[in-house]
């Protein structure tokens, strides 16, 4: 299995997103869809023997709400591909593509679904102490829609 990083530019991810976008992926267009991918600039994806299976969204001055605080607006790994520790991958390259573009920490995420808050509060903590993780789980009421 070969694994690696890549940087997307906004185009990159609008089209890796249109392209999964379908009833089965109902999360893809709700993690990035509308003016959530309008004020991001890059992706970081995690591609697996060719195929991208998951990916995070860099907003460098926020989105809507997050008071002009760079923001991992998104982090997807598609369904077939979880509990893999792909989300830990996404999340630490994120954070590192962040810190080398020398955006102002802390890093907002919002956690989305309870395995999303359990990917941020499970990073090292090297990588935790640079994000602002704000919990949007509703308990987990999320999770039947960010689950599919």
């Amino acid at each position: 299995m070969e694994k690696r990083i890549e940087i997307l530019s906004k185009s990159g991810v609008g089209r890796w997103v249109l392209e999964k976008t379908n009833p089965a992926t109902i999360a893809i267009a709700t993690l990035f869809g509308g003016d959530r991918l309008a004020c991001c600039d890059e992706g970081v994806a995690l591609e697996v023997d060719g195929e991208i299976v998951g990916l995070a969204t860099i907003a460098p001055t926020g989105e809507f709400g997050a008071g002009g605080k760079s923001t991992i607006v998104a982090c997807f790994v598609r369904h077939e591909f979880r509990r893999r520790g792909y989300g830990y991958e996404i999340m630490m390259a994120t954070i590192d593509r962040m810190r080398a573009r020398k955006l102002l920490k802390p890093y907002r995420t919002d956690a989305t679904s309870s395995p999303g808050l359990r990917v941020c509060q499970g990073l090292p903590e090297d990588y935790r102490a640079d994000l602002e993780i704000h919990d949007m789980s509703l308990g987990g009421l999320t999770n039947l829609v960010m689950l599919m």
